[in-house]
Order: structure tokens, then sequence, then C-alpha cells
């Protein structure tokens, strides 16, 4: 009698928290030396791998406000997905001021942006863009470059914002075989959004419907399998050191639990096989970005400090006096993505 194979699978799922407070809507200045105050505004993110198409599909709202778009200009909104060399664009948004959007017309080409008159001006409009996947996306960044041009597409301005990297496929790695069994390492990571202060997991806001679902339906499927015995599911919760490190400290600890809680009442594993750790501020991922990033005036100081002895929170308190312009850009570019 032949015997089915046994599997024993340790399950590691990295839950990435949103630890602070979440704008409903991300404002992107768009400032010019013509002293108007025109701003794209983006909100209703929604980052989700397709399964049907093999595809990554993206979707948001976005509005201009702020004054009337001049006749004689153009704002284009870049959404794409980057990892080192590699560079993926959705389709842009263009936006056309009127002259340009009438010399499309007039010239005989099908005007390929949006026409925003004064009256439109404060009217939101849905977008939907698809990409193929590759693997180098699993841990790549989606961002957002929002640049305003001429008529004859010079630059006028150019403002990007990084939203988060994309939720990667849970990978499989093999163990080495000590007991002569197929010993397997499954991992992956859920971006987890919370209100601000809270830990309570909901389920509708931002994307964490889909980040769930896909998590509870990974877990599921392998319990199910009756040819796999697992081992354990660790559960990692990680934060951003923005803020008090005891309160983040807290607050990633209950968040941990809370989202554990919720996978063993959405799933059919027993609750024993859960492991739960969690990180109060993700200092590694910070020294990265500002090792690795090209817009920081002050690098080589940066990480001095971020390496030192001092206490967490003195580190960024420091930073911003010393450096305010270089904090700034961590605030806005590296935060959001360490708010995990």
């Amino acid at each position: 009698m032949k015997l089915k194979p046994s599997y024993k699978l340790s399950l590691i799922v990295l839950l990435l928290f949103f630890t602070n407070s979440v704008s409903a809507q991300q404002v992107i200045p768009l400032p010019t030396d013509r002293g108007d105050n025109l701003s794209v505004f983006l909100d209703n993110i929604q980052f989700t791998f397709i399964t049907e198409t093999n595809s990554y599909g993206l979707q948001f709202r976005f509005v201009v406000m702020g004054g009337k778009l001049p006749r004689q200009e153009r704002i284009l909104i870049r959404p794409q997905l980057a990892n080192g060399d590699n560079i993926a664009a959705f389709p842009p948004v263009e936006i056309d001021g009127q002259w340009v959007y009438y010399q499309q017309v007039r010239s005989g080409t099908e005007p390929t942006g949006l026409h925003y008159l004064a009256k439109d001006v404060n009217t939101h409009q849905q977008y939907g863009g698809m990409v193929a996947a590759a693997n180098w996306m699993q841990m790549a960044t989606l961002s957002f470059n929002v640049e305003r041009v001429n008529a004859c597409g010079d630059v006028l301005c150019s403002s990007p914002y990084f939203y988060r990297a994309p939720t990667p496929e849970y990978l499989t790695t093999r163990e080495k075989d000590v007991h002569h069994e197929k010993t397997m390492r499954l991992q992956g990571r859920s971006y987890v959004s919370f209100l601000s202060g809270s830990d309570e997991v909901l389920t509708d806001y931002r994307n964490n419907r889909t980040e769930l679902n896909r998590l509870c339906h990974t877990i599921d499927s392998v319990s199910n399998n009756p040819d796999i015995n697992i081992m354990s599911i660790r559960v990692t919760g990680y934060a951003s050191p923005e803020g008090s490190f005891v309160k983040n400290d807290q607050l990633a600890s209950r968040r941990t639990n809370s989202l554990t809680r919720y996978i063993t009442v959405a799933t059919t594993v027993s609750p024993s096989l859960f492991q739960t750790a969690h990180v109060a501020e993700d200092w590694e991922g910070l020294r990265t970005f500002v090792d690795t990033t090209a817009m920081l005036a002050n690098r080589t100081a940066l990480l001095q400090i971020i390496d030192s002895d001092r206490d967490p929170d003195d580190k960024l308190t420091f930073i911003q006096k010393k450096y305010p312009k270089d904090y700034a850009v961590m605030l806005n570019v590296a935060f959001p993505l360490l708010l995990r």
C-alpha cells in the first residue's frame, strides 16, 4: 500500500499596520510661481491582485481643487510600481486646461485627457487601470507622481506620493529535511489599517476586507488539506517610529492580538497554533530608507543618529529640530511605508 506523503507547514503571517491616523484623502499640492492653490486629492485607493487575469489592478478617486486650471496647462497623475530598476507604469490620468483640450480637438486628434472647466473643479472622478503581474512586483512600491506641465510639455512642478508596497503573494520555502519529512514555510504580508489610537479590526475600512479575506482564505486552504499538518502560525505586527515609543509598543501589541483573534474566529484552525510578536517601531526599515534614498541632504548624519544609543523618542525629536527638511521627507515619504 502506497502512503500519501505528509507535509508539515509553518505559516508566518506578517501583519503590517497603518498605526497612525490615515487621512480620508491624500492632498498633493502643485505650487508654481503663479500663486494659485491648486492641489490634487486622492482617496479610496484600492490595490489588488487579480487572479483571473494574472495582473495587478488599481482604483482610486481623484479631484483637482483650489481654483481653475490655467487654460494652457495640464495635470498628469502617473501611478507606477517600482522595485529597483524595474518599473511598471499604470495608464496616466491627463487633466487638460481649456486651451490644451480644444487644441487637440481643432487638430483633429481625440483628446486624451479630461477637460476641467471651472464648474467641474470639485467633481470627483474614478480611475481604474491594470498592469500584467511579474515576480519583482511582490516587493515593489506603489507611488503616484503628480506633474503640472505647460502646453509644450515642460514640467512646472512635480510632487511624488508613495502609497505603500503591495501585498505579495504568500511564498512557500522548503526547510531542511531532518526527520525525512517535507517541512515547508509559507510566508506573506497583509496590510491592515486602523483608526488612530484604535485596535479594533474594521473590515470595511480602506482595503482591509481584501487583505483579510486573502489571508484567511490562504490559512483555510492549507488547514483543510488532509496531507498537510500545520505546526504553527506566527503573527508579527510592525509600527513606524513616529510618535511615543511606549504608546507605539502598547498599540502594536494590542493590534497584533486583535488581529490574531479575528483570524482565529474567521478560520478553521486551532487558536493553540498561533504565536504572536510585535515590533513597536521599525527603525531597521527607516534606516534602509535613509541609506538608499537620494532625497535626503544629510544622509550620513541621519544614519549616525539612527544607529546611536539615543532613546528612540529623542532620536526623532533631534532629527526634527536639527534637520527639519529631511524630517519632512521622512514623515511624508518613509513613514507611510513603515506604518505597518
